[in-house]
Formats: C-alpha cells, structure tokens, sequence
C-alpha cells in the first residue's frame, strides 16, 4: 500500500509540475490514475500545502456537469537550490516551486581556484541561501562534464580536477543531484515550458564544446557517455585536428573556443579584418566580438561562420532524420544573430525535404541566458525530490498533514 500510495504521489506531483493549474479530472484523464485515488492524492498534498485551490472553475461543455476546480501548486511550499559549475565560473540560484528565481549570486572562473573549487561552491550556495531565508528541500548540481552511477564527476578538462560532488553534498547538509550541465537544461523546459515542450526533443548547446540532450520524457540515470556528444562527430576527416585526437569534429568548426581561437589567427595575421577596429589584442576577443564582425561582413569571420554554419546544419539534419524528435531546441550565445539563425534553419529544414509527407520538426533558438545552467539544476533537485525520490516525499506530506503512512 505504502508503495502504491508513493507511486500514486510521484505520478501526480509530475503532472502539476507540467500541468499548472490543472483540474482533477484532467489529471485523471491523462494519467491514468482512478478517481478516487486522484481524489485521495490531492486531499493529501492540499492537507500539506503542497497544492492549493485556485479558486477557478473551468468547464469543458455547456451542460457537460459541475465546473472543474484547478488546482495549482503553492510557490511557497519549499524552494530549491541550483547550482552550474562552467567555464565562466559558478552560478547559483534559488527558486520556487513554480520556478520563481527567489535569490541568485556568481563567482567568475577569476575569483577562485581549482584547488578551491569546492569550498566557493559551497560558500556561495550559503550566501544564497541566507539572502533567499529558509532552507531548500533539496539541490541540483550541474556540471560541465558527467557523472557516473557512484556520483563522481568525469572530465578531461584540469580545471575541474578537484571538483568532488560528494564533499559539497556533505558541506550543504541536504539531498543533492548532480548531473550534466546540458541535461538539465533541456529538464528545464521540459517542465516550465510544457505548452510548447513535447515528449520527445533534442537540446543542442554550442559553447566552448557541444552537447545534444536527446530527451525523452526524462533524464536517463544510465546512459552512455558517449550519447550527446555531437561535438565529437566527424564532418571533415581533412578537417583539423581536434582536442580528442580525431581530425575534422563538429565542434573545430562552429564551438565558441574554435570560433575564438581562429578570430585571434586572424587578428595576428591579416591587416585587413574589421577586428582591429573591435580589439586591441587577441585575448580580448569574445563571441560578442566575432558576432559584431559578422554583422560588419568582415571577409574572413563570415567565410569560417558560413563554413561552420552548414557544417553543424549538416549535422543536426542527420540526426533529426535519425530519431523521434518532435522539436530541436538550439541554446548559443552566437546564434542570437537572426541572419545566422534563419540560414541555420533554412538549411536543417531543406535536408529534411525529401522525406515525403515528413514529420514537421520545431526548431527554436533559444534566448541566451548564462543563469540557463543554475535554472536547470534547480529543476532537477525539483524533479528529482518530488518525482524520482518520491518515498522521501511521501513520507514528508503524510507528516506535514499529520497522518501516517499505510
């Protein structure tokens, strides 16, 4: 009884998280459950202050029967925290059940060392916390990298090489979930942005490197590392050498590192480039710069975008015409550019033409946002506290309403 009742509690907290407000009836209808226990599920959570009533009625059909109550989830039931560890440093947020951003605050890669990687995490996560008041249920944790089955963190890249999940999950005195920093971001839309967020999609994020979420309904606690890394394909085996060893990979074409590192080539060799006019050395250049040189037509940044801009619609044509995608969600801080942006689509889109009656594919470039990581990480201690580990959150409810488990 106690596992059904569990089980009963996981399925309706994932429904309100995606479907808010909602009626009992729709919940219901669209997850299978009976009536009655929809009825006993949403008296427990509404007893605990998990869910409240909105005081809105709908109904469906004139002369269908009673109004329908919408029920909604109470933002102040408990909040969560989210952290992402990048390149650029350490973001961290707390937010709300319903995603409201309560506190935020960032240490740039600047501001600490490696060695100290730990403890800034954990001091920060602190401050947060004490400007947001009251302790979160849980944290997420997202990282630049992957974690394996026994939560240690796997990366090539010496910056993190003393990033230890399990001393900050010991520092913060709460449930911590830690995983890829991508991943999580596609977790995020998949539960705030339900309306225009399918079952099914692909999340690509092009920053130093490249990775593709291949979401489905939700993160797969053990998948192979090697899923998603679509940076790694092979698009030009003339192409240069790459940082894995393989010559011509995605990512030596269109990634922000490789971007960078050919501007600054540029910069050194050629008197031509509108560069000059931007910088004064070769450190100082950003994506922000190569962008702006773009849209000056500089000859040589917009021959390498133009090169790197098919070769990723090359790409992502292939891999949507290999899965059950319903949507692509596309997150970079160069394609905020809306000539890059339609040619990108324009190109993915014509790759799938030959397809006859093909499915029609939604392509999106997202808004850049640098909280977009920590937003992720907050909706995975969400999801993860309320759906994946729903025991613990059974036993909390039952307890807030001041009964006892079955």
């Amino acid at each position: 009884m106690y596992a059904s009742n569990s089980r009963a509690v996981s399925i309706a907290a994932e429904y309100l998280l995606r479907h808010n407000p909602c009626s009992r009836i729709q919940m219901a209808q669209d997850t299978g459950l009976t009536a009655s226990i929809v009825t006993h599920t949403v008296k427990l959570m509404m007893d605990a202050g998990f869910v409240q009533d909105t005081g809105v009625t709908i109904s469906k059909k004139k002369g269908s029967g009673r109004a329908q109550k919408l029920l909604s989830l109470n933002p102040d039931y408990t909040r969560f925290l989210g952290i992402e560890i990048n390149i650029g440093g350490i973001h961290v947020l707390i937010m709300d059940c319903v995603g409201n951003i309560l506190a935020q605050v960032h240490a740039g890669a600047d501001e600490f060392s490696p060695e100290n990687i730990n403890e800034t995490t954990v001091q920060l996560a602190e401050s947060c916390i004490q400007q947001a008041g009251g302790l979160p249920a849980a944290a997420g944790l997202a990282v630049p990298g992957h974690v394996d089955q026994h939560d240690q963190f796997i990366s090539n890249n010496p910056q993190y090489q003393y990033l230890n999940i399990q001393k900050i999950r010991e520092k913060l005195h709460m449930p911590l979930y830690a995983e890829n920093n991508i991943e999580v971001m596609a977790l995020n839309e998949y539960i705030r942005n339900p309306e225009s967020t399918p079952d099914q999609f692909l999340f690509l994020h092009i920053g130093p490197g490249m990775y593709c979420s291949q979401f489905n309904s939700s993160i797969e606690n053990e998948r192979d590392f090697f899923v998603g890394e679509i940076g790694h394909t092979v698009i030009d085996p003339n192409g240069p050498l790459c940082e894995c060893g393989k010559t011509g990979c995605l990512q030596t074409y269109i990634s922000d590192s490789w971007l960078i590192k050919k501007a600054r080539m540029i910069l050194e060799n050629s008197h031509d480039t509108v560069l000059h006019s931007l910088v004064d050395s070769p450190d100082q250049i950003t994506i922000d710069t190569i962008r702006k040189a773009y849209a000056l037509q500089d000859p040589l940044i917009y021959r390498d975008l133009d090169n790197g801009i098919h070769k990723l619609a090359l790409s992502l044509g292939n891999v949507l015409i290999m899965s059950n995608a319903k949507k692509l969600y596309i997150n970079s801080a160069l394609l905020q550019d809306p000539e890059l942006t339609k040619r990108l689509i324009q190109e993915i889109q014509t790759q799938l033409d030959f397809i006859k009656n093909r499915r029609q594919v939604q392509i999106e470039i997202l808004p850049f946002n640098p909280w977009r990581g920590a937003l992720g990480a907050a909706a995975l201690a969400e999801y993860a506290f309320l759906v994946k580990d729903s025991g613990e959150f059974y036993r909390r409810l039952l307890e807030q309403a001041g009964m006892k488990a079955l």
